[in-house]
């Protein structure tokens, strides 16, 4: 078997350093306005030679959970980065992994998503399902939920796998590659689909309780009418915050499945939200801070503009995003200025670099997967597997 999650950890403040060669020009120096804390950092990487990215990470409680492309999966320490468990199914996956009281769950590139038993190992059941699932499942209470890239969306016993039910949306012939991840908020299961549509279900029964059009498409080419909804949602309070490529950013009702607002806006990537403000990355890369109750414009960061960036996070005080050329910004959420830097090559030749490993200059450490954030810390997984969790210094 081979190794899966080579391990190194070190704690040190970052500053900002030159960009390497290879990769992506930061868009200009940035002189640091906080100070970020590299908690940790480990190799929890190796990915299938064809694949472009990692897979998210899972965090429960103090607990991180990781799937490689490979099939490895670990369990590592939230605040030291120790690798708990690990394990190796063998096979290439596609997603995952989700979790859920002492289950991992997985799905594989042969439309299989498979639970596996934390701390053994032992593979609980293996279900197949129509198609490729490449959002996280979602386990919760009895039933794992799984979206699959034809449009539909099953309920799988959690201890069994048996479908319990299967729901089916039409889909458009040309979409994005991905799905948004299902969110559970209060008794509704939220899906978005490449039609542009968010629906609420009932999570036991699978009856759709609403659903609205956040895109509707529209063009002369399929690549035109393209309004797939496939980055992360934002819930504050009663409401709900999603936004569709080439369509827009809206508000609904969690309650009616009412539009309360929206506004023209691309986004693949998915919005953040807080008691004031929704945070989003458009398709070309300007950051924008929004009025929650209105979508009024209250800021644009405008410095990052192609530079593909991934959904925003919040934490503590600031909003992080982090891009293809593997760059972390930290922004104010007063107004989207830049407060801080840090680049991800730098960081792996601090933590990894031995003498004579030229190849590290060849990796690719752009960040395509989104962040995540735990205990007041953002954990960063960037496209060759190295895991970073930083911290502001107050």
């Amino acid at each position: 078997m081979r190794p899966l999650f080579l391990f190194a950890a070190l704690f040190f403040l970052f500053a900002c350093t030159s960009a390497p060669k290879h990769m992506i020009e930061p868009p200009e120096h940035v002189k640091a306005k906080i100070k970020i804390a590299t908690q940790w950092v480990a190799h929890a990487g190796e990915k299938h030679q064809r694949q472009q990215s990692q897979l998210p990470v899972k965090v429960v409680g103090d607990k991180i959970y990781l799937a490689n492309t490979t099939g490895a999966l670990g369990v590592m320490d939230l605040h030291s980065g120790k690798v708990l468990w690990q394990t190796d199914l063998d096979e290439r996956l596609s997603a995952g992994p989700g979790y859920g009281n002492g289950i991992i769950v997985v799905a594989n590139t042969k439309a299989e998503v498979v639970a596996i038993k934390e701390g053994s190992g032992d593979q609980l059941w293996r279900q197949k399902v129509s198609s490729e699932v490449l959002a996280e499942p979602l386990v919760h209470e009895d039933k794992v939920f799984v979206q699959t890239i034809d449009g539909k969306l099953f309920a799988l016993a959690k201890e069994t796998g048996k479908k319990i039910w299967v729901d089916t949306r039409e889909i458009p012939p040309l979409t994005l590659r991905g799905n948004s991840k299902p969110l559970i908020i209060k008794d509704k299961l939220l899906v978005g689909f490449s039609s542009g549509e968010l629906v609420a279900y009932d999570k036991e029964s699978g009856k759709v309780l609403w659903d609205v059009a956040i895109a509707v498409s529209s063009g002369r080419t399929d690549l035109e009418r393209i309004v797939d909804i496939d980055g992360l949602f934002a819930v504050n309070g009663d409401m709900v915050y999603v936004a569709s490529y080439q369509g827009r950013v809206a508000a609904v009702s969690l309650n009616e499945g009412r539009l309360v607002w929206s506004r023209e806006m691309s986004s693949y990537t998915g919005v953040a939200a807080d008691e004031n403000l929704i945070y989003v990355t458009d398709e070309q890369g300007f950051i924008w801070g929004l009025d929650i109750n209105s979508g009024a414009t209250l800021w644009r960061q405008e410095k990052l503009v192609d530079r593909y960036l991934i959904a925003p996070a919040i934490v503590d005080n600031v909003v992080v995003v982090a891009d293809v050329g593997g760059y972390v910004y930290w922004l104010s959420k007063e107004d989207g200025d830049i407060l801080a830097q840090v680049d991800l090559y730098r960081l792996n030749l601090q933590a990894f670099y031995h003498w004579g490993e030229e190849n590290l200059i060849e990796k690719d450490y752009g960040v395509s997967t989104y962040l995540s954030v735990a205990d007041n810390q953002v954990l960063v997984r960037n496209n060759e597997g190295t895991l970073a969790v930083f911290s502001v210094i107050q």
